[in-house]
């Protein structure tokens, strides 16, 4: 007699997981095989439906897998704590640096000012020594003149001196 087997099994399971790295849920895919003494005559992959994990059927290869994926996820959530404290560290020397740069830049507007005073002053000084030498040349000028008066006076007071004795 011959034998017909119609037989439901689980062909593919799909997992996902959440944003805290636990199974958020899942779908299978169930193959149904109809065999004919053996040979199988019809295979036809069913509809993705919902499961429940605690009551399907798994492999050692399933737990394999769902070790390794634990073992990633543990791994990754390290590394990501890692990174945080790094980021927080970073954040902190960003403060920092942008408070450095505040007060250079408040240092350079300081300077800045004193720069532009002391320009300002140094214009106003050379202004005044300006005058101050245009007046000194004014009474040096006056000076040779006294003198060159002075010394053709003594000239003329030798002269008349010499040519009467």
């Amino acid at each position: 007699m011959a034998e017909i087997l119609d037989q439901t099994i689980p062909y593919e399971l799909l997992v996902r997981f959440g944003p805290d790295g636990t199974p958020a849920g899942a779908h299978v895919q169930y193959l149904r095989r109809i065999t004919l003494d053996g040979v199988i005559i019809k295979d036809d992959v069913q509809p993705a439906q919902p499961v429940d994990l605690a009551g399907f059927p798994t492999s050692d290869i399933m737990s394999d897998a769902c070790r390794d994926a634990l073992a990633k996820v543990t791994a990754q959530v390290a590394e990501i704590a890692t990174l945080n404290g790094k980021l927080d560290l970073s954040g902190a020397d960003l403060t920092k640096a942008r408070a450095d740069l505040a007060t250079v830049t408040a240092d350079a507007g300081d300077l800045r000012k004193q720069l532009t005073d002391t320009q300002a002053a140094a214009v106003v000084l050379e202004s005044s020594l300006r005058g101050q030498l245009f007046s000194l040349n004014d009474q040096l000028s006056q000076a040779n003149a006294t003198i060159a008066q002075l010394q053709d006076t003594i000239k003329r007071l030798q002269t008349a001196a010499g040519g009467g004795q």
